[in-house]
């Protein structure tokens, strides 16, 4: 577990910003104190991928995201493994969540901002679509809001499951795309599905199809 002072790739720890079922997010400094990044570290025992193969070729993709610059995308810089975990160095991006913009807006935001957010969002992940890209875990964590009012958008770096993995197991599924539930072939308009329902739940404050879990999305496709 990274604590405050450990070094991680040439990156000195400075304190905790977050956490999800695979990964812990840190603020961290270079050695100079002349910049800061986030590291995205990915547990190896809780990931969808224990093999070195797929540590692999998670790393190729991060290499691959790292080479799109766009605005609206939070920048990728490397990668590299620590202790038992690989860690994705990104650009820090000083603001808050999607979702917890909307919490300070009381679920109801002007839809003209709402929808200028979400512009931004759509042009940054049409540029990675145009590089062959996918996000495939769109939801309101990987969505920010600076401090100056732009959105951008992270998660790129973890990207597509494996083959055969399945939809149940991972991801945000009150975006999946009815064609990744039912393990079927998907594209770039999976992650537009995706983009559709995370503008719907901004502009009306509840997801385009309500179920209370994912095994009843299931059964509903």
């Amino acid at each position: 577990m990274p604590r405050p002072g450990d070094r991680i790739g040439g990156y000195i720890v400075e304190r905790e910003l977050g956490r999800g079922a695979v990964s812990i997010v840190v603020l961290a400094r270079e050695p100079s104190g002349d910049g800061r990044v986030a590291l995205r570290l990915i547990n190896q025992r809780t990931y969808w991928t224990t093999d070195e193969a797929g540590w692999a070729s998670l790393e190729e993709r991060v290499r691959a995201v790292a080479t799109v610059a766009h605005p609206n995308l939070v920048r990728v810089h490397g990668c590299g493994r620590w202790r038992g975990w690989t860690f994705v160095a990104m650009e820090y991006v000083a603001g808050r969540s999607l979702g917890d913009w909307l919490v300070g807006h009381e679920h109801e935001p002007d839809w003209r901002r709402a929808t200028g957010l979400f512009v931004g969002v759509a042009e940054g992940l049409a540029a990675a679509h145009d590089r062959g890209l996918l996000h495939c875990d769109l939801d309101l964590g990987v969505v920010l809001v600076t401090d100056d009012g732009d959105a951008k958008l992270r998660g790129l770096d973890v990207g597509e499951p494996p083959a055969g993995a399945s939809a149940q197991l991972f991801g945000a599924w009150r975006t999946t795309s009815p064609e990744r539930i039912l393990g079927q072939a998907f594209d770039h308009r999976s992650d537009q599905f995706g983009l559709c329902a995370l503008l719907w739940y901004a502009l009306f404050g509840q997801w385009p199809f309500a179920a209370p879990s994912v095994l009843t999305v299931f059964g509903a496709s």
